[in-house]
């Protein structure tokens, strides 16, 4: 999949709020809070499904659900 076909799935983390709370964490696993945190982790978790180790795959989806996540802004947020 391109990376413009991967842009719809990420539009709603790229917020002040979320790119703000992605500098923020601090934790040992970090939290993928932000468009291109999001986008990276998905990345990280395809080329792990495909080639391995699956055992790295619990610490990148505890990254996606890590206490600093936001849910994504709604559409209309966006649009200002």
């Amino acid at each position: 999949m391109s990376q413009n076909q991967n842009d719809g799935r990420f539009t709603g983390f790229d917020t002040p709020e979320h790119r703000a709370a992605q500098e923020a964490c601090n934790h040992m696993i970090r939290c993928a809070v932000d468009m291109a945190s999001r986008r990276r982790v998905s990345a990280d978790l395809d080329r792990i499904r495909e080639l391995g180790p699956i055992t790295m795959l619990p610490m990148m989806i505890a990254a996606l659900t890590g206490p600093c996540c936001l849910p994504p802004a709604s559409s209309k947020e966006n649009e200002n």
